[in-house]
């Protein structure tokens, strides 16, 4: 099961980043990044990742639950912050296909 789920959500973030690199290419915005060497909520560190390779089994999966209910909890407060004030309608609309998908996977890790 975490295969398939670590796959759903690998696609889904690929597809997510993809999307919100064009916007930022598009909107002509600086290529360096602002976040770069920050640990942001819900992102996963190099700490967690050390974490759960010494992990195994259903201690292993448990984890990896956590961190990818973590991640999409803050996915989702930044893609509602964005669909209720955002005024660009591309990132209203990339807000609401991030808002969809998180409920998939949110529905997947319970």
């Amino acid at each position: 099961m975490r295969r398939d789920l670590g796959k759903k959500a690998d696609t889904s973030t690929k597809s997510e980043l993809s999307d919100l690199r064009r916007l930022h290419d598009q909107a002509g915005l600086p290529a360096e990044n602002p976040h770069k060497g920050m640990e942001m909520p819900g992102m996963v560190s190099s700490n967690q990742i050390t974490h759960a390779s010494a992990l195994r089994e259903e201690y292993f999966d448990n984890y990896f639950k956590k961190c990818l209910r973590d991640h999409l909890a803050q996915t989702g407060r930044l893609a509602l912050g964005e669909k209720s004030s955002g005024k660009e309608p591309q990132t209203v609309s990339l807000a609401s296909r991030v808002l969809q998908e998180q409920d998939h996977l949110s529905a997947l890790v319970e």
